[in-house]
């Protein structure tokens, strides 16, 4: 028991420490969870403290979305509506409100409905009150919103943009309709030639339809012989050298035919600048090619004729060269006649030629004949017939026809009108007999010589009708060829010559004896016309010289007069006095021109200047200058014009004035009473011939007739005249002269105390209103307008008094002026200054104006400056020589200020400012001056194709065709016309030239 218990302690003692072992191994187990749960419990806390600080940074990162969201779903322009499954919006952003013209209020739990199917996209239309105020874009999605299934309905404006695609479709459309039914073919085509689009046009050209030209290419289409040089410009295009080229050729057809097309292309590119596709015009030139082929056909074949024609003028000259030589050959005139006769009938190869000499009565024979083998003679039937002989005399040739083709008619016969119309030097040309209304009488008589046609010419012997020259062909119709009516007006002028060489021969003969006599009386004369000619020679260079002497002092005088009469400082006394020099300055001109004048007329130095004028102007200009003579006398002055006067003539207006004003003057000096008289009137119209009466009658004292014969001598007067102590005498002397110039008479009649009437006629030309140059009133010039390019001037005279005249004047108005002393100095000046505007004077020292102008109007720069030449000279003939060495225009002296400035209106196109603007001016500044025409500023006014013209016909020299250009300058456009027609007169193509070239500067300095 004790061992039992031992044994059971020893157990229990076992146990204890087992349990306790066990214990204590529980106990580091669960101490070692417990540290294992510790660290999962610390690693749970910190995942936990992460996930929350994660999850605050994804609240704040939600907010700030929403906060955006809202931003943008508030500030977009395009519309967002939130729209349940009940079709009740739920929310709306204030674009959709805006655009379906709705408050923000009105749109929320407002019953859209669901008006379309989810994915799709519609367009609805907004209306207010049965007005369309725009289109907008809906589309609808499913979403999800606050946990519930809604749908997103999103609204965009596009009205602008429906707007652009109706007109960009409108556009499409009529682009569309053009490119269809273009009156031209259109192509759209790429670099390598395939066609895109071809219009109906260039179907119709082609021959193929528009669905087989999309599989034909443009190069196929092109002839190969053109394919090359197309290609070039295709190339040049593609790089750019080109923007376009038109190119002319021919296109094959689908029929095989060859048609003309003009080709004008041009190139569309990309964003990238490169080639996207071609555009092609095809305009179809078949019809005017072939014309141009037509035209190039006539005009070779035209050509050809020409040179056939020219080689038959040729061979005819050289036969009736040929025939002329033969009658030449003799001085017997029978043996003339017969050579002449029967070498015509040998060059005409026609049936019969005769000469026919009329008698001094007008009767007349054959005195010569060549007829045909088979032919009878008519030189022989006149000696058997002698009633043939009277009825060739005597029928009257009616309607005939000349060689020109005009009508000649005459109802009298040859005895009776001295050689009818043959003693017109008229030629007759007769095709047929039978088809001219030639009387039964002349008929009968051409039918007995069995003439059928014939060509009748006239034969003269010192401008007497001495006969006639005929070739008749018998039986038959006949057309005459132009050479062959010309050879006989050469055999018969050629018969007239040796007519009178062989009256010569005889003259010769009968007066042997007095060759010697004559030899020497020849040689006397030559030695008088030689010592005539010597001493007119060196009257004309005594004339020019003294005219340049007297007229340049006389230059400075009036000149200076006129500078100061302007001046307001000047006294009224010393006015006075200015005004005594200046007219005494006048008169001593008037005195001067007067002797010079005669002078020309003795020299043979004297001729007609016609221009167009106003004949009614210078009337009423002339009467006005004479109704204050005549009323300090107490004069009544009549001027009775007759209304069948033409007011535009042409004629010599400064003889005429000069003339009317001699004879008025005279009247009015010597009638101490009543009145003097001017009447006008048209004198019997002779053939294509105009003329004017002129009859001055006074009331005054009358010429006796032992004074008539001595009335038109030199410095002959009358006891009257001398005893007024006025005038030399010349008046009357140099008005008869002028009139005969001028193709009239100047008579008197008179009766003394009773009075004198002086009666003359000229002839006149009618002229056109558009030829007149209107005078417009002059004003005293104070300066330049303003606005205006600064002018240069270069003042060219020798003579220190006449320069520094001119030079203070033009500076006085404003110009730029420089001056030099001869020519050389002159052309240096230019050379540096390039003036626009010279006046040169013609006579100077060193180099003379004539050279100077030829040397400056030589450089191309030259024909821009406009050159005025100043002379002393009163010769016409001086004028012809100014103008021919490149003057622009001429001026004389002494001249009057206002002349002067005119002047330069009419070459530089100046304006001025008057001392009275209320007046009308010379010029023309803004809307109260008026500017005189220059054809430099105004010929911009004629067409583009107009001035094309005229550039060509200057080029070709072409007068006659720059003067019908001319004819179609407008009326008020009459100053370029009168400019362009003096300048072709003159022959100055040059200036022409530059005027109508379009490139040319238009300003001043140009």
């Amino acid at each position: 028991y004790g061992r039992r218990m031992v044994i059971s302690m020893a157990m229990d003692i076992t146990i204890i420490q087992q349990a306790q072992a066990a214990l204590q191994q529980a106990h580091d187990q669960l101490e070692f969870k417990v540290k294992q749960r510790t660290v999962q419990l610390a690693q749970a806390n910190q995942k936990l403290k992460q996930e929350l600080s994660e999850r605050k940074k994804a609240q704040q990162a939600l907010r700030l979305s929403k906060g955006r969201l809202h931003t943008i779903v508030n500030s977009t322009t395009d519309g967002i509506l939130i729209v349940d499954q009940k079709g009740i919006v739920r929310f709306t952003n204030p674009a959709a409100a805006k655009l379906l013209n709705k408050q923000t209020e009105e749109l929320i739990g407002y019953e859209l409905g669901l008006p379309m199917v989810v994915g799709d996209t519609a367009e609805l239309a907004i209306v207010d009150h049965g007005n369309k105020i725009g289109i907008r874009e809906m589309s609808v999605a499913e979403a999800q919103w606050e946990g519930k299934s809604v749908f997103v309905v999103s609204l965009r404006d596009t009205t602008e943009r429906k707007e652009a695609e109706i007109a960009l479709r409108e556009r499409e459309e009529s682009l569309r309709a053009i490119f269809e039914q273009a009156a031209v073919g259109l192509i759209l085509g790429k670099a390598y030639g395939e066609l895109i689009q071809v219009n109906q046009r260039f179907s119709q050209l082609t021959g193929y339809s528009e669905s087989e030209l999309l599989y034909l290419n443009f190069w196929e289409m092109t002839h190969p012989d053109y394919r090359k040089a197309e290609q070039e410009y295709v190339s040049q295009l593609l790089s750019g050298k080109l923007s376009t080229y038109s190119f002319q050729k021919p296109f094959l057809c689908k029929d095989g035919t060859l048609r003309w097309v003009n080709n004008a292309v041009s190139v569309v590119r990309d964003w990238r600048r490169g080639p996207k596709y071609f555009i092609a015009v095809v305009e179809d030139i078949h019809k005017r090619k072939q014309i141009e082929a037509e035209l190039k056909w006539a005009r070779e074949e035209k050509e050809k004729e020409i040179r056939r024609q020219l080689q038959k003028q040729a061979e005819t000259a050289k036969s009736v060269d040929r025939v002329v030589d033969k009658i030449r050959e003799s001085l017997d005139v029978q043996t003339i006649f017969s050579t002449a006769t029967y070498e015509a009938r040998c060059l005409l190869n026609t049936d019969r030629v005769v000469v026919y000499h009329f008698n001094p009565d007008w009767t007349g024979n054959f005195v010569a004949e060549s007829v045909a083998d088979d032919k009878f003679s008519l030189f022989e039937a006149q000696k058997q017939d002698i009633e043939l002989k009277k009825n060739i005399s005597k029928c009257r040739l009616k309607d005939l026809k000349n060689n020109t083709g005009i009508t000649l008619s005459t109802d009298t016969y040859l005895q009776k009108t001295k050689g009818g119309e043959l003693i017109k030097k008229e030629s007759f040309v007769v095709a047929d007999i039978y088809q001219m209304e030639f009387s039964d009488c002349y008929i009968n008589v051409l039918e007995k010589s069995q003439t059928r046609a014939y060509i009748i010419v006239p034969v003269f012997h010192d401008n007497q009708l001495w006969g006639m020259l005929a070739a008749y062909q018998q039986n038959e119709p006949r057309h005459w060829e132009n050479w062959e009516v010309k050879a006989m007006i050469r055999l018969g002028n050629q018969l007239g010559i040796a007519l009178r060489q062989a009256n010569y021969v005889r003259e010769i003969k009968d007066k042997s004896k007095q060759i010697i006599e004559a030899v020497q009386a020849k040689t006397k004369m030559k030695q008088a016309k030689e010592a005539a000619d010597t001493a007119n020679k060196a009257k004309s260079d005594f004339l020019a010289h003294m005219s340049h002497e007297l007229r340049t002092p006389l230059n400075a005088i009036l000149g200076f007069s006129q500078i100061l009469s302007n001046d307001l400082d000047i006294k009224p006394k010393h006015q006075e006095h200015l005004g005594i020099i200046s007219r005494s300055g006048k008169h001593l001109l008037e005195l001067i021109n007067d002797i010079l004048e005669m002078s020309k007329i003795e020299a043979g130095r004297i001729s007609l200047n016609e221009q167009s004028f106003d004949l009614y102007l210078l009337l009423k200009s002339i009467e006005e200058m004479f109704q204050l003579k005549a009323s300090a006398k107490a004069l009544q002055i009549n001027f009775n014009r007759s209304p069948e006067i033409p007011q535009y003539i042409k004629t010599d207006e400064k003889k005429l004035c000069q003339i009317l004003m001699n004879l008025l003057s005279n009247a009015i000096k010597f009638t101490q009473k009543g009145s003097v008289s001017l009447r006008i009137k048209n004198a019997p119209q002779a053939k294509n011939q105009n003329s004017i009466i002129f009859e001055v009658e006074d009331t005054g004292p009358g010429i006796s007739p032992e004074e008539k014969d001595i009335l038109f001598e030199p410095f002959a007067q009358t006891e009257i005249g001398n005893n007024s102590h006025e005038g030399t005498g010349l008046g009357l002397s140099i008005s008869q002269k002028f009139v005969q110039l001028m193709g009239g008479n100047l008579n008197f009649t008179s009766q003394v105390g009773k009075g004198t009437t002086f009666t003359f006629d000229i002839k006149i030309k009618l002229a056109d209103p558009s030829e007149v140059q209107i005078q417009k009133p002059t004003h005293q010039v104070i300066g330049l307008a303003p606005n205006q390019p600064v002018y240069r001037i270069l003042v060219v005279e020798d003579v220190w008094a006449s320069r520094i005249l001119l030079v203070g004047l033009l500076k006085s108005i404003g110009f730029e002026v420089r001056e030099a002393t001869n020519g050389q100095e002159a052309v240096k000046i230019w050379q540096d200054w390039n003036p626009h505007l010279i006046w040169m004077d013609m006579r100077m020292p060193v180099m003379n104006g004539y050279e100077a102008t030829k040397k400056i109007k030589a450089h191309l720069k030259g024909q821009t400056t406009s050159i005025i030449a100043l002379t002393a000279s009163s010769f016409e003939e001086e004028r012809t020589a100014i103008l021919a060495a490149g003057c622009d225009d001429f001026m004389r002296k002494p001249f009057e200020t206002n002349e002067l400035l005119e002047k330069i209106v009419q070459h530089l196109g100046v304006c001025y400012v008057y001392e009275d603007t209320n007046k009308p001016p010379l010029g023309k500044i803004d809307a109260s001056v008026e500017k005189i025409d220059h054809p430099r500023l105004n010929i911009n006014s004629m067409s583009a194709e107009w001035l094309a013209q005229l550039h060509q016909a200057a080029m070709e020299l072409d007068d006659e065709q720059i003067l019908q250009l001319i004819q179609q300058i407008p009326a008020e456009n009459a100053s370029l016309a009168n400019n362009l027609r003096d300048l072709t007169q003159k022959f100055r193509f040059d200036t022409i030239l530059l005027l109508s070239n379009p490139d040319q500067e238009k300003s001043p300095d140009s």
